[in-house]
């Protein structure tokens, strides 16, 4: 990418996210600017393609989806940028879930996965009363009464939620209710072929999201040993390093699923800055990953003096 082209498109990414870009580290600019080049030409697309006024409701969700995805690894790029390294780590297990399932429900039948995914959610909503409910058991006959009346509340929403679903299946010709459910994550990453994503980075990205054992114990266990300093130092390297690592596989699965967005509705543009963008996020996967994340990598990820 040209360097006035990075230059413009950070300034515009950072005023649009409150950052200032004489603060933002190189690399990350990088980043920046290969993940929103591909989403500014796809709005720059939508316009003239006609497609924001489609008559099929299926277009406009998806979308909506595309725009969604992107306003999340723009949060993830945010808070890499501000040297918020760890928790762009967990913001990027939601860029991950977000890229594969809208990537899953524009790969094909996208009218009857919507009314799937649709109906999934109702589905959780609704069990998730049903275990509310029966939580209020051993309540005071005040608490049972005053949750009683917001699970009743919620139900009859759910209900009209419902009968929307069933109408815009009928709207778009899908059977309602579907004889198929809606998969799981795992599931989603089986049927695009990316069940070892799953198992590996999908996995590292909710050892973080879920604030499991595993940085205290690695802290613990060097607080004990004679060479703790050294071992402390060495951690703090992989821990941030392995952090823009799952960072970048983000924005990569965010890139595959526009290019695939792109492709679906002919916007060549899209699916080729998306291609040159991948490179380029891999390009700096290898060099963030190289010796095992140990080196001290950051110069240039992380605003001065972090």
């Amino acid at each position: 990418m040209k360097e006035l082209a990075l230059k413009q498109i950070v300034c515009m990414f950072a005023r649009i996210n409150h950052l200032e870009p004489k603060y933002v580290p190189v690399k990350t600019k990088v980043v920046i600017a290969h993940t929103a080049a591909a989403f500014y030409l796809f709005e720059e697309c939508l316009e003239p393609s006609g497609l924001s006024n489609s008559q099929n409701p299926v277009d406009g969700l998806l979308i909506t989806l595309t725009t969604r995805m992107y306003n999340v690894v723009s949060g993830a790029v945010s808070l890499l940028a501000l040297g918020r390294l760890q928790e762009a780590e967990i913001l990027s297990r939601t860029v991950m879930e977000s890229a594969l399932s809208l990537q899953y429900l524009a790969e094909e039948d996208s009218g009857t996965r919507l009314v799937q995914y649709f109906e999934h959610y109702l589905g959780q909503e609704r069990e998730q009363n049903r275990k509310w409910q029966k939580e209020l058991a051993g309540l005071s006959d005040e608490w049972k009464s005053n949750h009683g009346a917001r699970i009743k509340d919620k139900n009859e929403a759910l209900d009209k939620t419902a009968l929307f679903i069933e109408h815009f299946a009928e709207a778009i010709g899908v059977k309602y209710p579907s004889e198929k459910g809606y998969p799981n994550f795992i599931g989603i990453c089986s049927a695009l072929n990316k069940a070892i994503d799953y198992r590996t980075i999908y996995m590292a990205m909710c050892s973080q999201a879920h604030h499991d054992a595993e940085d205290i114990l690695n802290d613990l266990i060097i607080s004990t040993s004679p060479n703790g300093h050294e071992l402390s130092a060495q951690l703090g390297n992989e821990t941030n390093n392995f952090s823009i690592f799952l960072v970048l596989h983000g924005v990569r699965y965010y890139l595959e699923c526009l290019g695939k967005v792109g492709a679906r509705y002919k916007f060549s543009s899209v699916v080729q800055q998306a291609s040159r963008s991948c490179t380029a996020i891999s390009d700096l996967m290898e060099e963030v990953g190289s010796e095992g994340f140990v080196g001290n990598r950051t110069q240039g990820w992380v605003p001065n003096g972090i």
